[in-house]
């Protein structure tokens, strides 16, 4: 009688190869994941970066819009157009004007630069007539804002004030600088400007721009 043949039981498990198949199988897909993860994100970055530059570029329009519509209160004067005026100690505009393109001394970089000038001041937007000087050349007394007025409601101390003689000097160079009080129909400065009777006063009020 023969022997009972023993039967082996197969080893459980993966190969070698199975598990370098297994292996090479997963690269292939972590490298095809990355590849649409990258070009998704390529398309997001384009999608966000055109949306934000359209947000940019309305807010900028929006702010133009604003400057241009405001530029020129009292820095249009007639009489004021196209003098130089000192805004601060070494900063002076060349001829001011309500808009300026590409304006000297202001490089234009890629573009064209625009500067705007406006004031912002409650009173007249032609200036304030100058009736005398109290004190020269400090004080300027100017013409009370009514009949029976017994002052001036336009000007108030650190309000920035233009003063400019009649007749209007050849060349025009001028100043603007803080008042310093304000006392019945009286306007005091600092410096002031002498010869102003029937001259007339700019005033930019206490915070006049000038954007760039």
């Amino acid at each position: 009688m023969n022997p009972p043949l023993r039967m082996r039981r197969r080893s459980a498990g993966f190969s070698l190869v199975e598990v370098m198949i297994g292996l090479l199988i997963g690269m292939i897909a972590a490298v095809v994941m990355m590849q649409v993860f990258s070009v998704s994100e390529g398309y997001k970055r384009v999608t966000t970066g055109g949306d934000d530059a359209q947000n940019t570029g309305a807010i900028a329009l929006h702010e133009l819009q604003y400057a241009l519509r405001d530029s020129g209160f009292v820095a249009g004067a007639y009489n004021l157009i196209g003098c130089s005026v000192q805004i601060r100690t070494g900063v002076t505009l060349s001829a001011i004007s309500p808009v300026t393109i590409n304006p000297d001394g202001i490089p234009g970089g890629d573009g064209d630069t625009l500067l705007v000038v406006y004031g912002s001041s409650n009173g007249s937007a032609e200036g304030d007539v100058v009736q005398a000087q109290p004190i020269v050349p400090t004080t300027y007394a100017v013409a009370a804002a009514a009949p029976g007025a017994t002052g001036i409601g336009s000007f108030a101390a650190l309000d920035q004030i233009i003063a400019e003689p009649l007749p209007r000097p050849s060349p025009c160079a001028l100043a603007m600088e803080p008042v310093t009080a304000v006392a019945g129909v009286n306007v005091s400065v600092a410096a002031g400007v002498g010869g102003m009777s029937n001259g007339a006063l700019f005033n930019m009020g206490p915070s006049p721009h000038v954007l760039v």
